[in-house]
């Protein structure tokens, strides 16, 4: 069994596509290169390539070919105008080096997106996936970009429900087991994507 079957035994396509749709238009990061690390089973770099907004989608997730603790990234400088990583950070330990290495290969003016978990709303079972090394905080996050020379920093809360980042809801401030539970029972997801929190990070590549 592999991380991503384990972790994601179903996929909500729907949810995937509408995820990476938002993005797409928010960050206006059509007709460009982009680079995907970690992708696991790459159902959000096959809709990033589908869309035809791109020019170029390339998923990284051979670790064989990368080891985000101590080599470099497999490829030239200024190769890319956005790198997306999507629940990955937590699980490195050699920060520095992971988001160097993203810089290195970002174009001037390329955009770092980076989602992970908010540690200070899970901290009750982070560690419950024995793959996560290290937690990150909207402080944290922002903190580990800015020392690495990233430019127009910024981090926000994110949650995985497409009404509340449409502004159509609002999140919920359900404990996040008993919303896990409500969702179980009940089959609204709501429950547990309006109270699981995540940090969206941006950093902009600027020389």
């Amino acid at each position: 069994m592999t991380y991503t079957e384990y972790s994601y035994p179903k996929r909500n396509m729907k949810f995937v596509r509408d995820l990476m749709e938002y993005f797409i238009f928010r960050f206006r990061i059509w007709n460009k290169k982009i680079l995907s690390i970690g992708c696991g089973d790459g159902v959000h770099e096959d809709i990033l390539a589908d869309s035809h907004f791109f020019n170029e989608v390339i998923c990284l997730d051979n670790k064989e070919q990368y080891n985000a603790e101590k080599d470099c990234l497999p490829y030239k400088d200024n190769s890319f105008n956005v790198v997306f990583i999507k629940s990955v950070i937590e699980h490195i330990q050699n920060t520095d080096l992971f988001l160097l290495e993203i810089k290195r290969v970002l174009k001037n003016t390329g955009i770092l997106i980076i989602l992970t978990p908010d540690y200070q709303k899970q901290k009750d079972f982070f560690f419950d996936d024995y793959t996560h090394i290290k937690p990150f905080t909207k402080n944290s996050l922002k903190m580990a970009l800015q020392l690495n020379n990233y430019k127009f920093v910024s981090t926000e809360w994110f949650w995985y429900y497409k009404k509340i980042w449409e502004r159509k809801l609002f999140s919920n401030i359900l404990p996040i087991r008993f919303a896990f539970w409500l969702t179980k029972i009940t089959g609204i997801k709501y429950f547990r994507w309006g109270s699981d929190r995540q940090i969206l990070g941006i950093g902009v590549k600027y020389e």
